[in-house]
């Protein structure tokens, strides 16, 4: 069997046999002579009691999480991008989180949210191999779904600018 399938059995177990069971497949790998992937194994991290309950959302309602992921995004696009309901976008994000929270503990809600606005946060969400919770990070996945400003709305017209000062004691 391969470290990723391992792997995967892994992060699909309670989290209270998570060790136990790491433990045994990086013996069996050890005994085949495949110490190499022994190693990745021996390295998976048991998850936090939050990861473990994403990473069972994900694989036991994936359809569900994939939902809540589209309108999530179509959400973004509606906010960011000008493209689609803004409010009609807004409730069925809304609708979809709060069927996730039903089925999950509200613990999943930070998880849930960092992946619904960070393509990278997303993928690990959909891999359920999550070792501890997401967290936001930043603005970056957002900006790429912006619309570029006119060009000429950011420049400013420095002669009025300048004129304008000089009476201020501004140079």
């Amino acid at each position: 069997m391969a470290t990723d399938e391992i792997a995967d059995q892994l992060y699909a177990l309670p989290i209270e046999e998570f060790t136990q069971a790491r433990n045994d497949a990086a013996t069996e790998l050890r005994k085949a002579g495949r110490r190499d992937e022994a190693e990745e194994v021996k390295a998976l991290r048991k998850p936090t009691a939050v990861a473990g309950a994403v990473n069972r959302l994900v694989r036991e309602h994936r359809d569900q999480v994939e939902e809540y992921l589209t309108a999530a995004a179509e959400l973004r696009d509606a906010q960011v991008a000008g493209k689609g309901d803004v409010a009609a976008a807004t409730k069925r994000e809304r609708e979809t989180l709060d069927r996730l929270l039903r089925l999950a503990s509200g613990e999943v809600r930070q998880t849930l949210q960092a992946a619904a606005v960070d393509d990278e946060a997303a993928e690990e969400l959909r891999r359920g191999r999550l070792e501890r919770e997401l967290e936001p990070r930043g603005f970056g996945t957002l900006l790429t779904h912006a619309k570029p400003a006119p060009a000429n709305a950011s420049a400013v017209n420095l002669d009025d600018s300048t004129s304008s000062n000089a009476n201020s004691g501004w140079p």
